[in-house]
């Protein structure tokens, strides 16, 4: 076998290993995906509202994980999404935050689900509302008052140091 031949070999299998790597042969039954849903309300400075979906069925953060996340942000409304992978875990989780306004978390662990004819289950969902708390007048001063006192700190004088340390 010439060398090029051999590097061309190399290359399908690389190539076919990476396209087959996210799928499983086990056969797929449909049936009605079931999981746990839980929601709760926090504070913060900017409302938002987020969900962590656990997801089982990942082999790879670079296939499995670009898959969901192209998929989730095909999904009307999402804007953002980010994965926590860990090769030693059987679920992992994404955190998607998107607009209640244009979807929910059940659209888009429909969306999930449905990828590669159900590779991926979504096996539970928290969906946390950040509601925007404004600040207080008292709050607001007791950040001035911290500003002042961090003006008024002064650097030493570099060659007065300099000075000191050559005598």
């Amino acid at each position: 076998m010439t060398k090029h031949t051999f590097k061309s070999l190399l290359v399908i299998l690389g190539l076919g290993l990476f396209v087959f790597a996210c799928q499983s042969n086990q056969e797929k039954v449909a049936t009605e995906v079931v999981y746990e849903t839980s929601y709760k309300e926090v504070e913060g400075d900017v409302a938002k509202t987020y969900a962590n979906f656990s997801i089982e069925g990942m082999s790879c953060a670079q296939a499995c994980g670009s898959s969901i996340s192209k998929c989730v942000k095909g999904v009307d409304g999402v804007i953002a999404s980010e994965m926590d992978f860990n090769k030693e875990r059987a679920v992992d989780s994404f955190e998607i935050t998107y607009d209640p306004e244009k979807t929910d978390e059940k659209q888009i662990a429909e969306a999930i689900g449905k990828l590669y004819d159900g590779a991926y289950q979504v096996k539970s969902v928290e969906v946390v509302t950040v509601l925007e708390v404004e600040v207080e007048e008292s709050e607001a001063e007791t950040v001035d008052e911290t500003t002042i006192a961090l003006k008024e700190f002064r650097l030493p004088n570099l060659s007065d140091i300099f000075e000191n340390l050559l005598r």
